[in-house]
Protein backbone atom coordinates (compact mmCIF):
# COMPACT_ATOMS: atom_id res chain seq x y z
CA UNK A 1 0.00 0.00 0.00
CA UNK A 2 0.72 3.59 -0.74
CA UNK A 3 1.83 5.53 2.74
CA UNK A 4 0.17 8.69 3.19
CA UNK A 5 4.29 10.41 3.33
CA UNK A 6 4.55 8.87 -0.42
CA UNK A 7 1.18 10.61 -1.34
CA UNK A 8 2.01 13.79 0.18
CA UNK A 9 5.99 13.53 -1.36
CA UNK A 10 4.28 12.87 -5.15
CA UNK A 11 2.09 15.80 -4.56
CA UNK A 12 4.48 18.09 -3.12
CA UNK A 13 6.96 17.07 -6.65
CA UNK A 14 4.07 17.39 -8.81
CA UNK A 15 3.33 21.12 -7.29
CA UNK A 16 6.76 22.10 -7.55
CA UNK A 17 7.09 20.70 -10.80
CA UNK A 18 4.07 23.01 -12.25
CA UNK A 19 5.54 25.97 -10.78
CA UNK A 20 8.91 25.56 -12.21
CA UNK A 21 7.42 24.91 -15.01
CA UNK A 22 5.05 28.05 -15.32
CA UNK A 23 7.88 30.06 -14.21
CA UNK A 24 10.10 29.00 -17.11
CA UNK A 25 7.12 29.79 -19.77
CA UNK A 26 7.16 33.04 -18.13
CA UNK A 27 10.08 33.94 -18.06
CA UNK A 28 10.34 32.78 -21.56
CA UNK A 29 7.54 35.64 -22.35
CA UNK A 30 9.17 38.08 -21.37
CA UNK A 31 9.96 40.95 -23.95
CA UNK A 32 13.79 42.98 -23.81
CA UNK A 33 11.85 45.53 -22.01
CA UNK A 34 10.65 43.48 -19.69
CA UNK A 35 14.44 42.37 -19.19
CA UNK A 36 15.25 46.01 -18.88
CA UNK A 37 12.45 46.96 -16.48
CA UNK A 38 13.86 44.18 -14.24
CA UNK A 39 17.25 45.14 -14.22
CA UNK A 40 16.33 48.86 -13.60
CA UNK A 41 14.44 47.85 -10.62
CA UNK A 42 16.82 46.19 -9.04
CA UNK A 43 18.91 48.16 -5.88
CA UNK A 44 22.33 48.08 -7.77
CA UNK A 45 24.23 48.88 -4.52
CA UNK A 46 27.96 48.46 -5.30
CA UNK A 47 28.16 46.71 -1.71
CA UNK A 48 25.67 44.61 -2.93
CA UNK A 49 26.98 43.97 -6.52
CA UNK A 50 30.12 42.78 -5.11
CA UNK A 51 28.88 40.60 -2.32
CA UNK A 52 28.28 36.86 -2.95
CA UNK A 53 25.31 36.84 -2.15
CA UNK A 54 24.42 39.21 -5.24
CA UNK A 55 26.52 37.65 -7.78
CA UNK A 56 24.38 34.86 -7.10
CA UNK A 57 21.03 36.83 -7.39
CA UNK A 58 22.09 38.34 -10.23
CA UNK A 59 23.77 36.12 -12.57
CA UNK A 60 20.93 34.64 -13.74
CA UNK A 61 20.40 37.79 -15.54
CA UNK A 62 23.00 37.10 -18.26
CA UNK A 63 21.51 33.93 -19.31
CA UNK A 64 18.22 35.16 -19.56
CA UNK A 65 19.40 38.19 -21.57
CA UNK A 66 21.77 35.44 -23.79
CA UNK A 67 18.71 33.42 -24.33
CA UNK A 68 16.55 36.37 -25.73
CA UNK A 69 19.66 37.52 -27.93
CA UNK A 70 19.62 33.97 -29.48
CA UNK A 71 15.64 34.17 -29.74
CA UNK A 72 15.32 37.35 -31.47
CA UNK A 73 18.26 38.58 -33.11
CA UNK A 74 18.49 37.46 -36.61
CA UNK A 75 22.50 36.17 -36.49
CA UNK A 76 23.64 35.97 -33.26
CA UNK A 77 27.44 35.13 -32.01
CA UNK A 78 27.00 32.23 -30.70
CA UNK A 79 30.28 31.45 -29.42
CA UNK A 80 29.92 34.67 -26.87
CA UNK A 81 26.34 34.06 -25.93
CA UNK A 82 27.37 30.48 -24.81
CA UNK A 83 30.56 32.27 -23.25
CA UNK A 84 27.83 34.37 -20.99
CA UNK A 85 25.73 31.59 -20.19
CA UNK A 86 28.75 29.62 -19.21
CA UNK A 87 30.47 32.58 -17.29
CA UNK A 88 26.57 32.91 -15.64
CA UNK A 89 26.68 29.06 -14.75
CA UNK A 90 30.32 29.30 -12.99
CA UNK A 91 29.52 32.30 -11.24
CA UNK A 92 26.52 30.88 -9.43
CA UNK A 93 28.33 27.74 -8.83
CA UNK A 94 31.31 29.24 -7.18
CA UNK A 95 28.97 31.72 -5.23
CA UNK A 96 26.88 28.85 -3.77
CA UNK A 97 29.81 27.14 -2.88
CA UNK A 98 31.33 30.06 -1.18
CA UNK A 99 28.09 30.18 0.78
CA UNK A 100 28.05 26.98 1.47
CA UNK A 101 31.22 27.25 2.73
CA UNK A 102 30.38 30.40 4.60
CA UNK A 103 27.54 28.91 6.33
CA UNK A 104 29.59 25.54 7.25
CA UNK A 105 32.14 27.78 9.02
CA UNK A 106 29.43 29.41 11.25
CA UNK A 107 27.83 26.30 12.44
CA UNK A 108 31.08 24.85 13.27
CA UNK A 109 32.31 27.40 15.45
CA UNK A 110 29.27 27.84 17.59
Amino acid sequence: MVSALQMALTASLIVFLGQWRYAQVKRNRRSWHDLVSMLQARDWDLKDVRSVRGMFTHAPFLVQLADYATEHSRNPDASFLEELRRDAFTIRLFALSALAKHLLGRTNTT
